[in-house]
């Protein structure tokens, strides 16, 4: 980047100033404009910034919205998401949205230095733990809707039992077994039982008992 132009959205004024000085210590030379909200964020409409700093919660700002207009941008315009509540929800609507990197307010201004290092060297910036948060929610979120029944039924067939033996532990008939079983095949879009062991474990269906 020839010229470093840094928007930076945050509702809360000091908060703001603080970071703000956390910029410039980090790069003398930065540009930055300050937006507190959605007016603010209308006069900044001129500056072209070439990333932007962003609290996930400005109250009358859609940020998600905010982040997925900058990454559609010729060239791309990075998005830092820098905030104080950190929802592995919140995390993975930004993920996807766009936004190159998102740090905590409490990890402490050596983290947003070094994502800011990231995002400037063209790269990304998330913690490991938030990492593998967002991996787990997004499994649970994508999992299938299963009835406790077939989850029982999922849970015997991912152990190897066969039809026979599942009807004998659920104490139910054989043809009400493979009725279920091709439910949680369908469901898991799995075109035999070990594939469908194989994609319960990865949605985090099954815990290693299983």
């Amino acid at each position: 980047m020839d010229e470093l132009r840094i928007l930076l959205v945050e509702d809360h004024r000091l908060l703001a100033d603080s970071l703000a000085t956390l910029l410039r210590e980090w790069n003398a030379d930065v540009r930055l404009l300050q937006a507190h909200d959605a007016g603010g964020l209308e006069a900044a409409s001129a500056f072209k910034p070439n990333i932007v700093v962003l609290d996930w919660h400005v109250p009358g700002v859609d940020t998600a919205a905010l982040a997925i207009t900058m990454a559609e941008q010729t060239p791309p315009v990075p998005v830092l998401v820098v905030t104080g509540t950190v929802d592995v929800a919140d995390v993975t609507a930004a993920l996807d949205a766009g936004v190159v990197g998102y740090v905590s307010k409490s990890e402490g201004s050596d983290s947003l230095r070094q994502a800011l290092d990231a995002v400037v060297a063209g790269g990304t910036w998330l913690s490991a733990d938030l990492t593998r948060k967002a991996a787990a929610f997004r499994r649970r979120r994508s999992r299938p809707a299963l009835s406790e029944r077939q989850h029982a039924v999922l849970r015997l067939l991912a152990r190897g039992h066969s039809n026979t033996q599942i009807g004998q532990s659920l104490s139910i008939r054989i043809g009400t077994v493979k009725t279920h079983v091709a439910a949680v095949l369908a469901a898991l879009g799995a075109e035999n039982r070990a594939e469908a062991a194989y994609r319960a474990r990865a949605m985090g269906l099954l815990d290693e008992t299983d």
